[in-house]
């Protein structure tokens, strides 16, 4: 495992990683690194966080052990935020590529199926504004505009309430799993990058905060 190289498309930048928490360590949070991708052996590491942002863009899990332990943290009472973007790396033709061999397109995809949460007709390179769905709370943070970056989006899902679109696709949702709460953005992390983006990114760590930690972040920006 490690940061994925090569084709397609060249190698996987670290700005890719960085990015997904960028806007959060710019307004004074408090930010932890967690490298869980090589995971061969169960390590309980989740549960001392109130909050988790992942995505597998940049590094791939080496097998379903990852998915298995974050399952059980939301489960458990856990907040898990997980970004999913183009997904260069997961069509190729590799024994590493394990979720190809249980049926599914993505690490992540066989993550929603763990949730209860079933999709169709997945599309990975859509451009330009994810929408704010009404009454949620998407509506909170307010239409999104991804500088370019590339969206992973959906013709239905179920199990899950939308929080973003684009046009008739939902590229965002969330579902109350267990006694925590599992919210999918399905934006490049590369995005987050973008000027403005970083101050998204933290308006929308506010808002899942207040909602589901009944807790109060405040900018600290140094």
């Amino acid at each position: 495992a490690g940061y994925q190289d090569g084709a397609p498309q060249g190698g996987a930048a670290p700005s890719d990683y960085y990015n997904m928490f960028a806007g959060m360590m710019y307004n004074g949070l408090m930010v932890e690194a967690i490298p869980v991708g090589q995971k061969e052996s169960p390590t309980p590491i989740f549960d001392q966080f109130d909050l988790i942002v992942a995505s597998y863009d940049t590094m791939k899990p080496l097998n379903t052990l990852c998915n298995e332990e974050l399952e059980a943290y939301v489960e458990n009472g856990g907040i898990l935020l997980l970004y999913s973007g183009p997904g260069k790396y997961e069509d190729l033709d590799t024994d590493l590529a394990w979720w190809k061999a249980a049926g599914f397109p993505s690490p992540q995809d066989e993550l929603l199926s763990r949730f209860g949460i079933t999709t169709t007709g997945r599309t990975k390179d859509l451009r330009g504004n994810m929408t704010a769905v009404p009454g949620t709370l998407a509506e909170s943070v307010g239409d999104i505009l991804t500088s370019g970056s590339a969206m992973t989006g959906y013709d239905t899902i179920e199990g899950a309430s939308p929080l973003y679109m684009k046009g008739d696709k939902t590229v965002a949702f969330e579902k109350e799993v267990g006694n925590g709460h599992f919210i999918y953005m399905g934006v490049d992390p590369l995005a987050f990058g973008a000027v403005g983006m970083g101050d998204v990114q933290f308006k929308l760590t506010q808002e899942i905060a207040s909602r589901y930690l009944s807790k109060t972040i405040e900018s600290k920006n140094y």
